[in-house]
């Protein structure tokens, strides 16, 4: 499952009612720096990093998460890296590396959701994965568990499943560390979607994938995971070439663009009770464009003020429909994660 995530749109209503929104940077308030001095006094080193939606350091312009990074040097040389989110303070990342410029990790290595829950388990050994790893949705369903041998390479079986614990990937590694293995993909009813060879699990020579009916729906080539050719077919399995793509994302009718001015619309036209029920702050919205464009199943990822959550969730499950995304010359869901900031000026 991949979430896009979007920038946080903030919307600002002044007393002389002058509308301005714009991508909101981060800020950290004086009262979670101070819940942290305590703790952060007897380290060897504090920051404040940002992340992409992979937890890859990146600069603020175009980050996902912030964080209060908190370094301390252990007795036997090696350093813990513990990161936190810096809007609610909770764990989000702790790691453990050999080198001063963290970048050989080494041991226990923990990713956990904003919620509290865990999202990636494993091991390092000389920055190479070691051993089990597992991976859990925000809710705590299992979705994928793999083990790699003391090269780092996958052997064995991996198996990936959807959120109703269906299988949705299986992969059997050959034992000889070579990483090369027989792949499957199934769709959520265990209908198979599509199948091929991966190398380190990436992608390698010929795939084939299926519509849901059973029937071929494209032959695609690839070099590690690098598309060389691909071969579609329409819904009677005839070739065409019609909209022949690997992929495509979901998009909204008129683009990003178009995207931010509903919002900002909405807004406007709530603007008022907005006011009136102080609803000042963010709600972060996880939701779903179905393969027909449809917006399904939005959720709230954080909950601050209970109107401005409701008039979120109201937004964003009355938006218009979306062109679906594809796959492998299939329609397909896409994940969507979607913060909505109201700020009232003093």
């Amino acid at each position: 499952m991949f979430w896009q995530y979007f920038p946080i749109f903030q919307f600002i209503y002044n007393s002389d009612t002058l509308i301005r929104y714009w991508l909101m940077k981060y800020t950290f308030a004086a009262l979670l720096l101070c819940c942290f001095s305590i703790t952060a006094s007897a380290q060897s080193d504090t920051l404040i990093r940002f992340f992409d939606y992979l937890y890859r350091e990146v600069p603020e312009k175009g980050s996902v998460y912030s964080a209060l990074t908190i370094i301390q040097k252990m007795d036997d040389g090696n350093s813990m890296v513990q990161d936190f989110y810096l809007k609610s303070g909770k764990i989000m990342r702790r790691s453990y590396f050999t080198d001063a410029d963290l970048q050989n990790r080494i041991g226990p290595y923990e990713v956990f959701y904003e919620n509290g829950k865990r999202k990636i388990k494993g091991i390092f050994n000389k920055n190479t994965p070691n051993g089990i790893w597992r991976e859990w949705d925000d809710e705590g369903h299992l979705t994928d568990s793999v083990f790699y041998n003391m090269d780092g390479h996958m052997t064995g079986t991996r198996i990936q499943w959807h959120s109703n614990g269906n299988v949705s990937d299986s992969t059997v590694y050959a034992q000889d560390g070579s990483g090369r293995g027989e792949s499957f993909e199934w769709y959520s009813p265990g209908k198979l979607r599509g199948r091929g060879e991966k190398i380190n699990d990436r992608k390698y020579g010929k795939w084939t994938y299926y519509q849901r009916s059973g029937i071929i729906s494209s032959e695609e080539t690839y070099n590690l995971d690098s598309l060389i050719s691909i071969r579609c077919y329409d819904e009677k399995g005839n070739p065409s070439s019609k909209d022949c793509v690997a992929e495509v994302d979901a998009d909204f009718p008129g683009g990003l663009k178009a995207w931010q001015q509903y919002i900002a619309k909405r807004i406007h036209a709530n603007a008022d009770d907005l006011l009136k029920k102080s609803a000042n702050g963010t709600a972060i919205v996880l939701f779903i464009i179905d393969t027909t464009g449809k917006v399904i199943d939005a959720r709230l990822e954080t909950k601050t003020n209970s109107y401005l959550d409701e008039f979120a969730l109201r937004t964003i499950n009355n938006s218009p429909r979306w062109i679906p995304a594809r796959q492998h010359n299939i329609t397909v869901k896409a994940y969507r994660r979607q913060p909505i900031t109201f700020q009232a000026e003093e």
